[in-house]
């Protein structure tokens, strides 16, 4: 797939997660460091098997790339004009974007953007919504399948589920970090697991 991480959007959208899910209680994330060796490790092993809510087997693939340096670091944000969270930056310096549990079909997986990418990231969403709204955020990661994006909220460093049929400030809370979505992430075996989260809580 090349040197740099694929960015797909599909066309569905997903309804938002209520304020209070039960994706909130607290969890011990792992180091950083130790999160981006089990990517390595299932990108080594080819991905990992999973079994969808419909019981259909699917196989996820993991995709990492060459670190970022440290100039390309600062001239990304430069480039956005805002400072990005540490462990984001941090990321960078191990892979220089990802594509993370990406399967066949592109219809799953999340492609978090490189250094490369991510001022264009933030232009065509600012062509959406608008440049002032989108301040205080910077878009980082494409959600495969739903059409969605993976925001930071600069003011507190929460991950915001980024849905287009919503104003940015109806975006909702999946994680308080980086670090914990990434280690949900995981968890879960590539799965949405703040979509799950939502449909279970749904009547």
């Amino acid at each position: 797939m090349g040197n740099s991480p694929v960015i797909r959007i599909a066309g569905s959208r997903c309804d938002p997660i209520p304020s209070q899910s039960p994706w909130s209680s607290p969890v011990n994330a792992v180091s950083l460091n130790l999160q981006i060796e089990r990517l390595r490790r299932l990108q080594r092993n080819g991905g990992v098997q999973v079994v969808t809510e419909e019981g259909a087997s699917d196989w996820y693939e993991v995709m990492l790339f060459p670190p970022a340096s440290a100039a390309q670091i600062a001239s990304a944000e430069a480039l956005i004009g805002k400072t990005l969270p540490d462990e984001f930056k941090e990321f960078w310096s191990s892979t220089n974007g990802a594509n993370l549990f990406l399967n066949d079909s592109g219809l799953h997986g999340i492609g978090v953007t490189s250094t490369e990418l991510i001022a264009e990231l933030q232009q065509e969403e600012a062509e959406f919504y608008g440049g002032h709204a989108l301040e205080p955020y910077v878009v980082f990661a494409r959600v495969h399948g739903s059409g969605d994006f993976l925001v930071f909220d600069l003011r507190t460093g929460r991950i915001l589920d980024g849905i287009h049929a919503e104003k940015p400030q109806e975006w909702r809370p999946i994680a308080e970090n980086f670090r914990e979505w990434l280690d949900r992430l995981i968890e879960a075996r590539g799965r949405y697991y703040w979509l799950e989260a939502l449909y279970e809580t749904t009547p």
